[in-house]
């Protein structure tokens, strides 16, 4: 893939833009097996099934997206804005598999293939002075999902055809602050994401008496923590020393 960027100061705002073009495949090739095996004692109806292909065409396309960003001083403050947007990507098969045999009544039918939408992106943070030593941080972000079609291993799974693929959309939320002292500055911050989504069961389980739900929902919530130090007095040992250009 190739990136083109470009940055650039106007007055108290600082702005960027950060284009990744078209990701350009030169070759791919993958390889595929599925395999049928039922045996069973005193079954006259033994099923061995093999199909193994080499060298079937393989692609990755990724498409085009570009970000933009700026940095906007505030007195002390300083207020971050960005946004991305990623362009559609239609229909491919990502390996293209051929008609497979099979000893059974139903011959299956793998398609392995992805299609993205046109999505954008954006974010929103800032970094709050509240004093010479004490600072604050705060974002918030989105990370929306392009998938419209996606193989995964569920997919492959299922028998019915049904697209099973969980497009989950996430939104996260930072927040951090930083102190300085004459030995340390120390900076605490955590970054809580969260997401919800709906796919379709992969298998029909037939049970009597027993209502399955059509779907089921996905729940993701996650916290990271940020914890750093900066201690001061080794940069001071180092000016000491005469090394402080040497050790970075």
């Amino acid at each position: 893939m190739a990136k083109v960027a470009v940055a650039w100061n106007v007055d108290n705002v600082e702005l960027g833009v950060n284009v990744d073009l078209p990701y350009i495949q030169i070759l791919g090739d993958a390889d595929f097996r599925y395999d049928e095996i039922q045996s069973d004692f005193g079954n006259a109806d033994d099923i061995f099934t093999f199909n193994n292909f080499d060298g079937l065409d393989a692609n990755r396309r990724v498409p085009l997206n570009i970000a933009m960003g700026a940095g906007v001083k505030l007195d002390k403050h300083k207020l971050y804005l960005n946004a991305t947007w990623y362009a559609r990507q239609k229909l491919y098969d990502v390996i293209s598999i051929p008609a497979l045999s099979s000893e059974t009544n139903v011959v299956p039918e793998y398609k392995f293939n992805e299609e993205y939408k046109s999505i954008v992106n954006f974010g929103v943070g800032a970094n709050i002075f509240v004093s010479e030593k004490f600072g604050l941080y705060t974002s918030f972000s989105t990370d929306f999902s392009p998938v419209v079609s996606n193989a995964n291993l569920a997919d492959l799974m299922d028998r019915t055809g049904k697209d099973i693929n969980v497009k989950t959309d996430y939104y996260h939320f930072g927040l951090g602050f930083d102190v300085e002292t004459k030995w340390v500055n120390f900076l605490l911050g955590g970054v809580y994401s969260r997401a919800r989504g709906r796919f379709p069961n992969p298998i029909d389980l037939p049970l009597e008496n027993l209502d399955f739900a059509p779907s089921s929902e996905l729940k993701i919530d996650r916290l990271r923590i940020v914890l750093g130090f900066e201690i001061q007095f080794l940069d001071d040992a180092k000016k000491k020393l005469g090394i402080d250009e040497i050790i970075n």
